[in-house]
This record gives C-alpha cells, sequence and structure tokens, in this order.
C-alpha cells in the first residue's frame, strides 16, 4: 500500500502496524481512537480499518482502493464517508445485514450540508462484504461493477428513512 500522509488530517490516535516498501496497515484502535482524510487523495493497496471502537473519517477525499480493503469491524467500529469516492476494493464489516458489528456509513457532509459518495467501479469492481448504511440527507451514487456477492459476502447497503430520523428527534 502506498500511504501518502494526508496533508490535511486533524485527528490522530492510531497506529500504523507494519510497514514496508509495498504495504502498510493503517488503524484506528479502541475506543476513542479517530483517523481523519479531509481533502486528500489516499492510494490503498492494503488495509484502512476502524477496529474497536475505532472511527475512519474520509471527507472530500478520492480514495484508488484497488487492491485494498477498508473495514470497520466490531461494536460501535465506523468508517465514515462523506463527498467522497471510492474506486474499487472491498468495503467489510463483521457483519453484512445489520450494522450492529461494524458499519460503513455515508454521511451528510459536515462542510456544507450536502453528501454525494461513489463507488466507483468503473475500472476495477468495488466489493461490498459488509454493511453500509446511506443516512438522510446523504447520497450514494453507483458507477461501474458493484458487487454484493462476491464469494457469498451477502454485503448490505441500507437507506436510513427519513421520517425514522425525523421520529427520533426531540420535540420541543
Amino acid at each position: 500500500m502506498q500511504l501518502n500522509p494526508p496533508r490535511s488530517a486533524r485527528r490522530y490516535s492510531a497506529c500504523l502496524l507494519y510497514t514496508s516498501s509495498t504495504t502498510a496497515r493503517f488503524a484506528a484502535e479502541g475506543s476513542g481512537s479517530e483517523v481523519e482524510f479531509d481533502r486528500d487523495r489516499v492510494d490503498n493497496s492494503g488495509w484502512i480499518k476502524a477496529n474497536d471502537h475505532g472511527t475512519v473519517q474520509f471527507f472530500d477525499t478520492t480514495v484508488d482502493n484497488s487492491g485494498g480493503t477498508i473495514a470497520a469491524y466490531g461494536h460501535s467500529s465506523v468508517v465514515e464517508l462523506a463527498n467522497t469516492t471510492i474506486k474499487g476494493g472491498t468495503l467489510t464489516t463483521d457483519d453484512s445485514t445489520l450494522g450492529d458489528r461494524g458499519i460503513i456509513e455515508i454521511v451528510a457532509s459536515p462542510h456544507d450540508g450536502s453528501n454525494t459518495t461513489v463507488f466507483d467501479g468503473s475500472h476495477d469492481a468495488v466489493t461490498i462484504a459488509g454493511f453500509v448504511q446511506v443516512d438522510a440527507g446523504a447520497n450514494l451514487e453507483l458507477k461501474g461493477t458493484i458487487d454484493l456477492d462476491k464469494n457469498g459476502t451477502n454485503g448490505t447497503i441500507d437507506l436510513v428513512d427519513p421520517e425514522d430520523v425525523y421520529k427520533r428527534q426531540p420535540r420541543h
């Protein structure tokens, strides 16, 4: 993996697990650990993961994920995507049906409230081997080959109903 250091990453409480000239593994490990890529370009052919209550955030970022994996493993682990393009590779969680053991979450952009995240399988398929949630106010565009059932992975893309979000808001 070629891990280009993020130009504008604001928070790092994470670890680079292993690196060599061709391979790296990068993770937000443990409760409260957080990594943010903001207006960056990331080339990932290894692993980027949120683990054990960790959070990885991509805002206004393009990720060349061909041959790579972006993962959220364990309860309360999340990978947040806002106005981000993922090109190829695999998105995975521990449970592909409920989102209770890691979640890939498409969120509305904190910068301007808009969001269109793109899974771009035009040149290399994007494999969904986990639970992807699209929040109210966020948009997910699918291009090219998006594989929800590679080798029995049974990926899920869940659309949050804006009415459900409204019902959970406190009433004044």
